[in-house]
């Protein structure tokens, strides 16, 4: 989600045992395209009672680090590049390994002053903390970033997800439990005929099974112009599902082609939509 920074971290912890995992979500990365950095894999979150983890697959080896980065409020407007939470693992030469916590402050990152807990497996690493304290109360997008230092300058790196759409998640105690899928009706785009290098509102009206408009829920959304993926800010919320992005410059006369996704899993429900670029 963007580019990684070495920071000075503080002393690492070890991850609270959990008896079973709720809310746990896998998400999957291409192999072989990290070079000397660590090879993101894939990555595992979870949450049980409000506790955070989240598994990266692969191990740290001296002068390597990891970093999660996370929009808490799926606004690609606010914090840096859009994410509000800086949270990761450094291996110095000597191979001890440092945890940091970072929060976006409106103009530069500082010490987000809540607890990380890490501990390393066979195989993989694992970052936890309460999501109250870093103040994530809803649906976050987030990435993971994998870097290998030399002498201070950047000698690799691998990023998770390789496309520059962001993986969501959802907090277990808030995801929408309806006995059938959402009913997603017309959608509208604001405005109607988008325009090169223009902000392009998508928008449609969601119900639960019985008729309501559903309050709250997950929203994903996926646009491509030209074939090229373009970043796209999805939400929910009071019967409204909202998919926002900036149509890219030079894109006048292509065909932009896209969906919005409402809930997960057997839940889910697409609607896709297509554009062309005055």
């Amino acid at each position: 989600m963007k580019r990684l920074i070495a920071l000075t971290a503080i002393v690492a912890g070890c991850l609270t045992a959990a008896a079973a995992l709720a809310g746990e979500r896998a998400y999957t990365d291409d192999t072989g395209d990290a070079g000397t950095a660590p090879d993101l894999t894939s990555v595992t979150v979870s949450d049980t009672n409000g506790f955070l983890a989240f598994k990266i697959m692969g191990n740290l080896a001296p002068s390597t680090s990891y970093a999660i980065f996370i929009d808490t409020d799926r606004n690609q407007s606010t914090g840096d590049d859009g994410d509000e939470l800086w949270v990761g693992l450094d291996q110095e030469t000597d191979g001890k390994t440092y945890w940091y916590a970072d929060r976006w402050n409106g103009s530069k990152w500082e010490r987000a002053g809540f607890e990380v807990t890490s501990r390393t497996y066979p195989g993989r690493e694992e970052l936890g903390f309460r999501a109250a304290d870093a103040g994530i109360t809803g649906p976050f997008d987030f990435g993971v970033g994998s870097v290998k230092w030399v002498a201070d300058a950047v000698e690799a790196r691998d990023r998770a997800p390789d496309s520059i759409v962001p993986w969501t998640y959802e907090l277990a105690a808030q995801k929408v439990t309806t006995a059938s899928r959402a009913v997603v009706g017309a959608l509208q785009l604001v405005p109607v005929r988008p325009a090169a290098g223009k902000a392009l509102t998508v928008r449609a009206p969601v119900r639960s099974a019985t008729g309501q408009p559903l309050a709250t829920g997950v929203a994903t959304c996926s646009v491509k112009v030209g074939g090229r993926a373009v970043r796209g800010s999805a939400s929910l919320s009071a019967g409204q599902a909202t998919c926002r992005l900036v149509v890219p410059k030079r894109s006048a006369g292509s065909l932009g082609r896209g969906s919005i996704t409402i809930g997960t899993g057997a839940q889910a429900v697409t609607k896709a939509f297509s554009f062309r670029i005055a």
